[in-house]
């Protein structure tokens, strides 16, 4: 182990370093309105460096050699729960008295933990054998 320097930053033999995601995630020049819950944002058209930049797998499971080994298992079993629960459940919100849809009242007061309450309600879908 030796000392260092990145970008012009003295890094001592022995320091702890750590990716800072929170801002990866967060940077105006690569995510416009970052605050923003924008999922459209990733249908756009843009050139293949601002994709690679703009997927969250490239940085979420860690880099190098420390990168989680198990980031293709929950990705792959993430999109199987996904799909089979799309294919299986009818997702709604829940309705007033009138049967008029409830809108979430969500507030984003810290990067963590969203506050407010909202709940989806899944049901099953008929059976192709239902009558």
């Amino acid at each position: 182990m030796q000392d260092d320097f990145y970008d012009g930053h003295f890094i001592p033999k022995g320091s702890l370093v750590f990716a800072n995601i929170w801002a990866m995630l967060r940077d105006p020049k690569v995510f416009p309105e970052p605050e923003r819950f924008n999922p459209e944002r990733y249908l756009e058209k843009v050139d293949d460096d601002t994709a690679r930049r703009r997927d969250p797998r490239v940085f979420a499971f860690g880099f190098g050699r420390r990168r989680c080994p198990g980031a293709y298992l929950v990705e792959s079993s993430v999109w199987l729960m996904l799909a089979t629960m799309l294919a299986m459940l009818d997702i709604e919100k829940p309705h007033d008295k009138d049967g008029r849809d409830l809108e979430p009242d969500v507030k984003f007061e810290n990067s963590v933990f969203r506050s407010g309450s909202f709940y989806l309600y899944p049901k099953f879908m008929h059976s192709i054998n239902d009558t």
